[in-house]
Order: C-alpha cells, then sequence, then structure tokens
C-alpha cells in the first residue's frame, strides 16, 4: 500500500509541475496580438496587391496631364531648305517622361495621400521642332516627310548637350543669314563692274568714270568681307552640327529624372527609307495629380511600432519581418520532415492535463480497492497523500491546470488561432479535477483511518 501512496504522489507531483510548465510556456509574453493585426493587414495587403497594374494605372492617369499631339511639332518644322512635314494621322501623342515605383510600403503609402503629385517632364513642341528641322536640311533632297512617331527615352542628357542642339539651329540661321548677304554683295559687285565698264564703254566724264571705280573697288571690298563671314559662320556650323548628330542614347545615372530624355523620332520621306532622328531635349516639368490609393494607410503596423523597420521593404519582405517578431508560440522548427510550430504545441499541450488527471484518479483507485484490514503491518506507517491544506489539493488538481489551459487559450487566440481543443480541455480540468479532489479526498480519510488502527494498541483485557 506504501508503494501506491507514493505513486498517487508522485502523479500528483506530476500534474503540478505540468501545470507550472504550461504556466511558463503559455504566459503572454511580447506583442503578439498587436504583431498578428499588423501581419493580417499586411498579408491582405499583399494578396490585392499588383505592383506592375498599379504602376501602369497611375502612369497613365499621369501622363495624360502632359501628352503632346504630334501636329502640334509638325506645324512647327519649318524654313530655308527644309521640306514640308506633316504627323501622320491618328499617331499616338508625345507621352511625357516620368517614372513611378510602387515597389516598397513608404512609396505605397505616399500615394494614399489625398494631394499626392508625380513630377512629368513634358515636352517643348517648337523647341523639337527646330531640331527637326536642321537635320532635315542636311538630308538629301526629298518631296515631303510624314511624322508618324516621337518617344521620349530614358538618356544621358546634360544642359550642354541640349545648348549645343539650340546652337545649331542658331548658326544655321546665321549662315543662312551670311550667305543672303554673301549673294547680295555678289549682285552689287556685278551692278558696279557693269556699270564701270559701261562708262568707259560710252566715254563718260572722268569723274562719272572714278567714281564708278570706286564703287566697284568697295563692292569688291564688301564681298570680301561678306566671303570670310560666310566661311566662318558655314565652318562653325558644319563642325557644331556634326557634333550635335553624333548623340547617341546611354543609360542615365537617375531614371527617375523628368527633366531630360532622348527624343526618337520616326520619319517616312515621300520616298526613300524611313528615317530616325535621336534628339536630346529639355522638358518642361510639372506636377500631376494622382489620384489616391485606397486601403494604404497601415494603421496596425504603425501601432504595433513596426513601421519603421517595414516602411523600405516589398510587401512580401515586411511580412517576412513581422513574422520574425512573434515569440515562439508563433515560430516553427523544423525537424527532419516535420514542421512543427509553436501554435501546435499550444493545441496540444493542454491534453495533458486530462490525461494526468485519469491516471491520478486511476491509482489513487487501486491504493482503495488494495487496503486489505487484515493483511501484514506494512500499513503501519503510511506516507502522506496530498499537499497538506485541502485548498492546497484543490488548487493543484483543478485551479492550476485551469488557469494554464486558459493561458494557453489567451496566447492562441493572440495568434489568431480558434482554440477548440484547449477550451475543451480547460473544461475537463476544471471538472474532472473536482471530482479527482473529492476521490484523492476520500484516501486521505482512508489513509488517515489506517494508520489510527494500526498505531492504537488494543485495550487490556479484564479478568473474570
Amino acid at each position: 500500500m506504501k508503494a501506491r501512496l507514493l505513486a498517487v504522489q508522485r502523479m500528483l507531483w506530476m500534474l503540478v509541475a505540468a501545470s507550472i510548465a504550461l504556466c511558463v510556456l503559455a504566459f503572454p509574453r511580447g506583442r503578439n496580438r498587436d504583431y498578428m493585426s499588423a501581419l493580417e493587414e499586411l498579408t491582405v495587403f499583399r494578396s490585392g496587391f499588383k505592383q506592375k497594374e498599379l504602376e501602369a494605372s497611375l502612369l497613365g492617369y499621369a501622363q495624360s496631364q502632359g501628352s503632346v499631339k504630334l501636329d502640334e511639332i509638325a506645324k512647327r518644322v519649318a524654313g530655308p531648305g527644309v521640306v514640308s512635314v506633316r504627323s501622320k494621322p491618328g499617331a499616338a501623342p508625345v507621352l511625357p517622361r516620368t517614372h513611378i515605383s510602387l515597389r516598397t510600403l513608404a512609396q505605397v503609402l505616399e500615394r494614399g495621400a489625398a494631394l499626392s503629385t508625380l513630377p512629368i517632364g513634358v515636352l517643348r513642341p517648337a523647341e523639337l521642332a527646330d531640331a527637326i528641322a536642321w537635320r532635315l536640311s542636311r538630308q538629301p533632297p526629298m518631296a515631303s516627310a510624314v511624322l508618324t512617331s516621337v518617344r521620349l527615352l530614358p538618356a544621358k542628357v546634360s544642359a550642354d548637350d541640349v545648348a549645343l542642339d539650340k546652337e545649331v539651329t542658331k548658326a544655321r540661321a546665321e549662315t543662312l543669314a551670311a550667305d543672303a548677304a554673301f549673294k547680295l554683295a555678289t549682285a552689287q559687285l556685278t551692278a558696279a563692274e557693269e556699270l564701270f565698264e559701261a562708262r568707259k564703254k560710252w566715254k563718260a566724264t572722268w569723274k562719272a568714270i572714278l567714281k564708278a571705280d570706286q564703287s566697284r573697288k568697295d563692292a569688291k571690298a564688301t564681298l570680301a568681307e561678306r566671303q570670310s563671314d560666310l566661311d566662318q559662320k558655314q565652318t562653325h556650323y558644319e563642325t557644331i552640327a556634326k557634333k550635335a548628330g553624333s548623340f547617341k542614347q546611354e543609360a542615365p545615372a537617375d531614371a527617375e529624372d523628368a527633366a531630360w530624355a532622348a527624343a526618337e523620332i520616326q520619319l517616312e520621306p515621300a520616298s526613300g527609307a524611313p528615317l530616325s532622328l535621336l534628339v536630346p531635349v529639355s522638358l518642361d516639368v510639372r506636377q500631376a495629380s494622382l489620384p489616391a490609393l485606397q486601403g494604404t494607410a497601415f494603421a496596425a503596423t504603425r501601432a504595433a511600432d513596426l513601421w519603421d523597420e517595414v516602411k523600405d521593404e516589398t510587401p512580401d519582405e515586411a511580412v517576412r519581418a513581422v513574422q520574425k517578431r512573434f515569440t515562439w508560440q508563433y515560430q516553427y522548427v523544423q525537424l527532419g520532415v516535420v514542421k512543427l510550430g509553436g501554435m501546435t504545441l499550444l493545441h496540444f499541450l493542454p491534453l495533458v492535463f486530462p490525461i494526468l488527471l485519469v491516471l491520478l484518479l486511476f491509482r489513487i483507485r487501486r491504493v482503495s480497492v488494495s487496503y486489505n484490514p487484515f493483511g501484514s503491518s506494512d500499513n503501519d506507517d503510511l506516507p502522506r497523500v496530498g499537499l497538506g491544506p485541502r485548498a492546497f489539493d484543490l488548487t493543484a488538481l483543478s485551479i492550476l491546470p485551469f488557469g494554464a489551459v486558459i493561458l494557453d487559450i489567451i496566447a492562441l487566440t493572440a495568434v489568431a488561432q480558434i482554440p477548440v481543443l484547449p477550451v475543451l480541455c480547460a473544461l475537463m480540468s476544471l471538472g474532472f479535477g473536482v471530482y479527482v479532489y473529492i476521490e484523492l479526498g476520500s484516501l486521505r480519510s482512508l489513509t488517515e483511518a489506517v494508520t489510527r488502527a494500526h498505531s492504537t494498541p488494543p485495550p487490556p483485557r479484564r479478568s473474570s
């Protein structure tokens, strides 16, 4: 009987130890509940977030506020030696240069503001028309040309590139003016020489002949000056035109810069192969308004003090970062091919208490049925059963297991789990623990009675 009483006591202490262990494991720590709210918010956002589609939609909205029709460019392409240019009917407009990225949560939050804007680089039609004009003037003769498309491409463009292109336009105009002046001086010299020869032929007065000769000499000097000026301007024009015409597209240092671009121009001459031109341009930077994105406040994430950690991350990276902030109760351990999670343990650990209570009841019953009042004297010094005061027994058998399971339930709800099994275990621990408490009381009464029966000697017999 002693051995079986000791087994009951060991089982009782095992129950106490299991209750304390579960209390320690399941005790709420960290900010799992706040992190779960943030995780749910980010997970929902990630599931509905289509980055490419959203970026394309916002870009289209912004670019529609700064598009330029090809006819605005074609009608400005004019000047001496420049063919007639018209735009292709139905051709796409020139979309402004801009860039938008919604890779990180901070970028998404920025576009959620009510007054969100996006810088766009709008083409200046007149400047591009001038650049097309001087380039066409250097092409082989053609009757006319059709402007089919203009695209603004990201390129390494500097203010010097654009200034050089404008200087070519100015140098061409100066060269044309110098050429006109040279032709005028040539005509004036021809007229002066004809006048001089005519006066000699018709034997005009010596004063008239002398005056005509002086006019001829002045015209020659003027022609020489005009020739020199034309040569200088022509040389300068050819030099800078070749330099400007050698512009090539290179990757820009800042792909988001909306102030500069390379204009890719496609023309179809009336005869011959299509013509492609590449022109460095400076753009008119404006602020295009954007519609506010909905559902991008990330209130739960910021309330959990996680915003600074995840704002520069993608939705996938942000979800992984939040998952790492949970305590072990939401973590997983890979055991070979088995993935064991803290939530799984919290779901099944409360089963220990009904099992231990059943085993304890079984051992109590074994002691009760094994007692034989006529047996050996082994029952003289029985060990104590229980934890002393009956309130301690009730605490160990029912209250402590019930409290441990309640903590377990709280830990599970903090990570958005439905604790069906733990709730059942809590009810079983509470009710079954009270029943075992009653049985343990009966066992204590039995052991006390046995102890008194074997420790009190029988009264002496009286002689008759």
